[in-house]
């Protein structure tokens, strides 16, 4: 998957969602060990309980939400499919899902360059619509999309903030 926001942000919620999945598990047995031997054992034990048992279901559902964009950030991304016809089509799901699935994404700046309709086109705002636009990005440093100063990597010129693409002309 190409998108680092997206896995970043997955990342980050499975690493959550595992350590209150652990807290339940090692706080059910903290509490009567505790109580028995060392009082504070057990206090941590019903803390590391009752964050875990309230917490994992929230953290397991919201990664499980994030890793349900990632067929949609990859279809477009990655397979260049800018309709949410032909995406829910493909990924087998209505288009009212894939529609919010694509306005949570572009809303979220996991998916940068791009722009969505509401309706069904998603266009790329950074390489694809670059052509009168890259002298000018060459020239100011500033992208021509959003203003944001760019950086040289790879022998281009690349907007960190939408996502824009444009060739370094010397």
């Amino acid at each position: 998957m190409k998108n680092d926001a997206l896995s970043k942000a997955m990342r980050g919620r499975m690493m959550l969602a595992i350590v209150l999945s652990a807290m339940l598990v090692c706080g059910i047995p903290m509490i009567p060990v505790g109580f028995i031997y060392v009082t504070p054992v057990g206090i941590i034990g019903i803390i590391f309980t009752v964050c875990g048992f309230y917490g994992c279901p929230v953290a397991w559902t919201t990664f499980g939400s994030l890793a349900s964009y990632r067929g949609v950030c990859s279809m477009i991304e990655e397979d260049g499919i800018y309709s949410v016809r032909e995406i829910a089509a493909t990924l087998g799901t209505n288009e009212k899902k894939v529609k919010q699935q694509v306005a949570y994404l572009v809303s979220n700046r996991f998916l940068r360059g791009y722009t969505f309709d509401g309706v069904d086109k998603i266009t790329p705002v950074g390489a694809a619509a670059t052509t009168g636009k890259t002298a000018e990005a060459a020239l100011t440093g500033k992208c021509p999309n959003c203003g944001a100063t760019l950086t040289e990597e790879d022998g281009k010129l690349h907007c960190r903030w939408c996502g824009g693409v444009f060739p370094l002309r010397k």
